[in-house]
C-alpha cells in the first residue's frame, strides 16, 4: 500500500502531462489547444508591439538628428527636408507629415533661438493580416540655433 502511494506522489509536471495526453478524454486535449492558440495569438501580438515601438524610436531618432542639422546648419531650407528625406530613409521609416517651428518666424535660426521639429507616422498593431489597427506615432525634438547672423 505504502508503494501504491509513492508512485502517485511522484507523478508531477511533464510525466502527468504526458498521462493525461494519453488518456482519450477529449476535455484536455481541447482545452491545451485553446490555451496554446490563445498563447500563440499573444505572442504574435507582442511581437507585433515590439515592431511598433522599434518604429516610434526609428522616428524619433530621424528627428533627433534633423534637429542636429538644423542647429549646425542655422537655418531652414530645402537642403534640410533634402535630409529629412536622406534620414527616413536610412532609417526605414516614411514621415506622414512634418512640421518645423522656428520661434522668430522666418528660415534662419538666430544663434540662442530655440525651435522644435515635429514628426509623424502611423504603425500598424496586427495579428497576421486578420487584425490591424493604425497607431499614430509622433516625435517632437526642440532644440537652439548654435549660428549668429548679421542682421
Amino acid at each position: 500500500m505504502r508503494q501504491r502511494q509513492d508512485k502517485r506522489a511522484r507523478k508531477n509536471g511533464p510525466a502527468l502531462f504526458w498521462e493525461k495526453l494519453r488518456q482519450r478524454r477529449g476535455d484536455f486535449t481541447l482545452n491545451s489547444a485553446f490555451m496554446l492558440l490563445f498563447v500563440m495569438i499573444l505572442l504574435v501580438l507582442s511581437i507585433s508591439t515590439l515592431g511598433t515601438i522599434n518604429d516610434a524610436m526609428k522616428l524619433h531618432s530621424v528627428a533627433a538628428d534633423l534637429t542636429r542639422y538644423i542647429e549646425i546648419r542655422g537655418q531652414v531650407d530645402t537642403q534640410v527636408y533634402t535630409e529629412m528625406a536622406r534620414l527616413a530613409n536610412i532609417a526605414g521609416v516614411t514621415i506622414d507629415h512634418y512640421t518645423i517651428n522656428t520661434f522668430g518666424g522666418g528660415t534662419k535660426v538666430q544663434f540662442g533661438s530655440s525651435f522644435t521639429v515635429t514628426l509623424e507616422t502611423t504603425a500598424h498593431l496586427g495579428v497576421g493580416g486578420v487584425l490591424s489597427v493604425p497607431v499614430p506615432l509622433r516625435s517632437t525634438v526642440s532644440g537652439r540655433g548654435e549660428r549668429y547672423w548679421k542682421v
